[in-house]
């Protein structure tokens, strides 16, 4: 049997943009699908299958529970390789998941996310071996091997739509298994795959929620709770350290895919 593929879709009351995300998605590259709906909004009838499973909360409850639903379901599964999607991203080549999958198995990488979204090019740091390499974090779209999600564990609900992504990435690295922090991993030229649905950002019902400021006060203070420290602490590394890291990552972690 070859290894499966996963997908997570994570939407929250923004049915034109769900499905906008959804009329893009190759399904038949997919081997498994849940969409975690976290409350609000009127959807469409969803026609669960038997590799497509819906899932949703009558009351939002954040990011954070929705993607520990869509890991709990997957890994379930016996999914190999897992991405999580939210509403606002379209897929533009098919080939996405071998090209993440392709580039983790050569890399010794095996959690990558795309980070050509918003303003994030203007952060691009290093390209080198098929890799972009990025100041920013972004959890929009994102790959994990699922020995790594076993190994970082669930995504913490003490952070309330902000921060999210970036804890359980500072995990993975604190874990040995990435590049150092500040210099997040994305497939090279990974815009010509995924995009974001333009104006989605500004649209955005967590970053323009009212509750948002709150959230992000919340949610900084449980991380300086949990690690003693706020992430402008957290020293950048060198280019020259970077390669090392990364020459490491790839002759301990590299396999041929199967």
């Amino acid at each position: 049997m070859t290894d499966k593929i996963g997908v997570g879709i994570i939407t929250y009351n923004r049915p034109d943009y769900f499905e906008q995300c959804i009329s893009k998605m190759p399904w038949h590259k997919i081997d498994e699908c849940i969409v975690v709906k976290d409350g609000g909004g009127e959807y469409y009838n969803v026609a669960e299958s038997d590799n497509f499973y819906y899932h949703e909360y009558a009351e939002n409850g954040g990011n954070c529970r929705s993607k520990n639903k869509a890991f709990e379901y997957l890994l379930d599964k016996e999914c190999k390789h897992i991405f999580l999607i939210e509403d606002d991203m379209l897929i533009k080549d098919e080939s996405v998941f071998e090209k993440y999958i392709e580039t983790a198995y050569r890399t010794g990488i095996y959690h990558l996310m795309f980070l050509k979204v918003a303003d994030n090019m203007e952060h691009k740091r290093l390209t080198i071996d098929g890799l972009d390499l990025h100041r920013n974090a972004q959890g929009s779209f994102m790959y994990a091997l699922d020995s790594v999600i076993r190994h970082v564990g669930e995504w913490d609900l003490g952070f309330k739509n902000a921060f999210t992504h970036i804890d359980w990435t500072y995990r993975a690295i604190s874990a040995g298994l990435m590049p150092q922090f500040w210099w997040f991993p994305d497939v090279e030229n990974s815009q010509d795959l995924i995009e974001e649905i333009p104006g989605s950002t500004d649209n955005s019902s967590i970053t323009n929620k009212g509750k948002y400021n709150e959230n992000w006060q919340q949610s900084a203070k449980h991380w300086i709770d949990k690690y003693g420290y706020f992430t402008n602490r957290i020293p950048d590394t060198s280019e020259k350290d970077v390669l090392k890291r990364l020459k490491f990552l790839k002759e301990t972690y590299a396999r041929v895919k199967q």
